[in-house]
């Protein structure tokens, strides 16, 4: 079984696929990303208190929409 590409497609639209899929589309490595932030601030309180106060901070920010 043979995969031909599509003519309009060329190495650029290619590669910005694969980077796409593997860094932006990926749940597996979002979801790691996010565990690592909480494990590293999560042993002294005042650092997860700090960690807690940016998410929040994040999170208003990127949920308003104008």
């Amino acid at each position: 079984m043979s995969f031909a590409l599509p003519a309009s497609m060329g190495l650029t639209d290619i590669l910005s696929l694969a980077i796409a899929a593997i860094l932006v589309n990926n749940y597996i490595l979002v979801q790691f990303l996010g565990c690592c932030s909480f494990f590293g601030v999560s042993k002294k309180t005042d650092t997860a208190l700090g960690m807690g106060m940016a998410g929040i901070f994040v999170f208003a920010h990127g949920s308003t929409r104008e």
